[in-house]
């Protein structure tokens, strides 16, 4: 893995690298906010900056919902040990779509229906 990532960074250079960076922090953005207008989840911490992973707290218990989601196909998500297991760390990279996104979203929004 240390090999690969070495050769990864060396062809992207330092442009690539910070486009890739920028890449990474739009799509998690445009993610968070699409996630965010489900009804019954928000910002686990509204208005604290990220990079390409964030938390969302869910109208129900975050294990329950991951697993729905496996279901569907989607990997969205480790659940946090917080008090009341409704908070769910989600990772977006540049690899996914913004189709990919809008798909998650419809799918956490129907399992949370």
């Amino acid at each position: 893995m240390a090999i690969a990532a070495t050769v990864y960074l060396s062809w992207l250079g330092p442009e690539g690298l910070a486009e890739l960076g920028r890449r990474c922090a739009a799509k998690a953005a445009y993610a968070a906010e699409r996630l965010s207008q489900i009804p019954g989840v928000e910002p686990l911490f509204p208005g604290a900056p990220f990079f390409k992973e964030f938390a969302l707290r869910l109208p129900r218990p975050a294990d329950e919902v991951r697993d729905e989601l496996i279901e569907r196909g989607f990997l969205a998500g480790v659940p946090l040990p917080d008090a009341d297991g409704r908070a769910l760390l989600v990772a977006v990279t540049e690899r996914r779509t913004k189709a990919e996104i809008d798909a998650l979203a419809g799918a956490m929004g129907e399992a949370l229906a």
